[in-house]
């Protein structure tokens, strides 16, 4: 097995829409950086076969977008699309990339400009991560971490649905080095889940992942990579509508970054050296739409209460819950292509001993448990955000009570309804399919 890291800066120049946040404590548009976002990647290769992981300081990234990106490195460096595989830590400071389309105001949430030389940056830090890959030996291990808490819990969120205790998380960090067979180490990659919302700050920056991120490197003397899992009902521990803030990205990442280093000690060595790629296509399936009728009262009625809103939330909750959603149901009724299905891939590296499966959804911590125990592989990995983003597919226990990820996002995202329940039913059954191809 040979393995490459590398990382390249990827924060554009103040002004472009922030993303994630429809109502910031700040303007809607960078004023400056707090701290680089980078895209890092990760290239190993045996027996002939290559596996490209990219992990991006993003909310998210298209679907088009990566199919492009997928194309031009292979052209470019040979690697198979199929292969690469495109995580996001889902940084609220970052900019815009058109997987929310709305911000408020009149800033387009995504620049085509930025999006070009973004793709530029995965084929030049492809190629780096190939040029400096070496001989390497795999060793894995898994600790736990409670530096996120349960959102939807009544400590984090008293007033939001209150279904499950606030520890009630995936507690799992799984944890992956790379050691060069002549001594020294290449890198690492550390894997957990949890929004990353620490700040709503209008400056750049990668959240609390860079400070995991930083914390492994000073401990390690190596790169590290931040894969962020099944995070969907996941908030930095300490999150509230209202503290938030860098400091709370620093606590958070530091609490994370020791959690992870107290791993290293009790890591295994790798039994396998098998380097391969899978994905599975399943779809999403939308609840059932709001009628005509009834979209069309909600327009009237919201139109008229976004025209006498005194403050920029309560214009973005008249619209977003009114006027655009009411607009974007009744063009879906009147769609004749419309299907009430989604098409995704869900998509697994194996690398060795240590599977990394990847879904494009925000996906919750029960969804993340259940996938790593009814994994073949020695170790799993869950990556949430990554390959695109179609948003929050909830649980049942959570459409039971409700809730913003329920009620409200899905609207954010752009879609005419949620999703239903048995949309993660279908994301955990295609994870396993493909595990278990890897690993049987």
């Amino acid at each position: 097995m040979i393995a490459g890291f590398a990382a390249q800066d990827i924060t554009p120049d103040p002004g472009l829409s922030m993303s994630g946040f429809a109502v910031r404590q700040g303007p809607p548009t960078a004023v400056g950086t707090h701290d680089p976002i980078y895209v890092h990647a990760l290239a190993v290769s045996a027996n002939g076969s290559t596996v490209l992981l990219f992990a991006f300081d993003l909310i998210g990234l298209p679907v088009t977008w990566v199919d492009q990106a997928r194309a031009e490195v292979e052209r470019e460096c040979g690697v198979s699309a199929g292969s690469q595989m495109y995580t996001c830590s889902h940084t609220h400071c970052g900019p815009g990339t058109g997987i929310i389309p709305y911000v408020m105001g009149d800033v387009p949430d995504v620049d085509p400009v930025y999006m070009e030389c973004l793709a530029g940056s995965v084929v030049n830090v492809a190629r780096a991560a190939l040029a400096n890959a070496a001989p390497a030996n795999l060793r894995i291990g898994e600790g736990e971490s409670y530096a996120g808490w349960n959102r939807r819990s009544a400590v984090a969120a008293p007033n939001g649905p209150c279904d499950g205790h606030v520890d009630e998380v995936d507690p799992a960090v799984v944890v992956a080095q790379f050691e060069g067979e002549h001594g020294g180490l290449l890198g690492t990659v550390v894997n957990y889940g949890c929004h990353a919302t620490s700040s709503r700050d209008s400056y750049y920056s990668s959240d609390y992942p860079g400070y995991v991120r930083s914390v492994v490197e000073a401990a390690t003397g190596a790169p590290c990579i931040y894969i962020n899992g099944a995070g969907g009902d996941i908030n930095p521990r300490g999150a509230t509508s209202i503290l938030r803030g860098f400091d709370l990205a620093e606590r958070t990442g530091g609490r994370l970054g020791n959690d992870a280093v107290a791993v290293l000690d009790s890591m295994t060595a790798a039994g396998s050296t098998t380097v391969d790629a899978t994905t599975v296509n399943t779809e999403l399936v939308y609840r059932e739409l709001i009628s005509e009728s009834e979209a069309r009262r909600l327009y009237d009625e919201k139109a008229a209460e976004a025209k006498a809103a005194t403050s920029p939330e309560d214009e973005f909750d008249h619209i977003w819950r009114g006027t655009k959603y009411a607009k974007r149901v009744i063009a879906t009724l009147n769609d004749e292509n419309w299907s009430d299905r989604v098409q995704i891939e869900v998509q697994v590296l194996r690398i060795g001993d240590l599977a990394i499966a990847a879904s494009p959804s925000e996906f919750f911590s029960a969804d993340g448990r259940s996938i790593r125990a009814d994994s073949p592989a020695p170790r799993t990995m869950v990556a949430g955000w990554s390959n695109g983003n179609f948003g929050y597919t909830p649980t049942r226990r959570a459409v039971e009570h409700g809730g913003y990820e329920v009620e409200t996002a899905f609207m954010i995202y752009g879609h005419p309804a949620a999703w239903d329940p048995i949309s993660g039913d279908n994301i955990r059954a295609a994870t396993q399919t493909a595990i278990s191809s890897l690993f049987d």
